[in-house]
């Protein structure tokens, strides 16, 4: 479980608090049931799309885990990732590639 600091507006001010994801298969699969698509179509969505779709199933399934009622929605998650800092975004970044391993390019070796 990890701990990442998201943005809230309330009024003018936008003040980060922290909340818990959670990123494992259960909330891959849960962002692909959001998108009614199966896992293996990930790369057939926008990248955009299929990493809300982690942050917010993320969040849900954290909240699963601590056995706690959802306080926020979808849209807190779109606002969360338009507005989340660089440093939290790392950390999110870091946590999706936990879940999914690293994406290396292969060198061709020209003979």
């Amino acid at each position: 479980m990890i701990t990442i600091l998201v943005p809230f507006k309330r009024g003018i001010l936008i003040r980060n608090k922290p909340v818990k994801f959670l990123f494992n298969i259960a909330a891959l699969e849960a962002a692909t049931a959001r998108l009614k698509i199966d896992l293996w179509q990930m790369s057939d969505v926008e990248s955009y799309d299929l990493t809300l779709a982690i942050l917010f199933e993320g969040y849900r399934t954290a909240q699963k885990e601590r056995r706690k009622k959802d306080k926020y929605n979808f849209h807190h998650a779109v606002f969360w990732m338009e507005n989340m800092s660089r440093t939290e975004q790392a950390k999110f970044v870091e946590a999706m590639k936990g879940l999914m391993g690293e994406f290396e390019k292969k060198k061709k070796v020209k003979k």
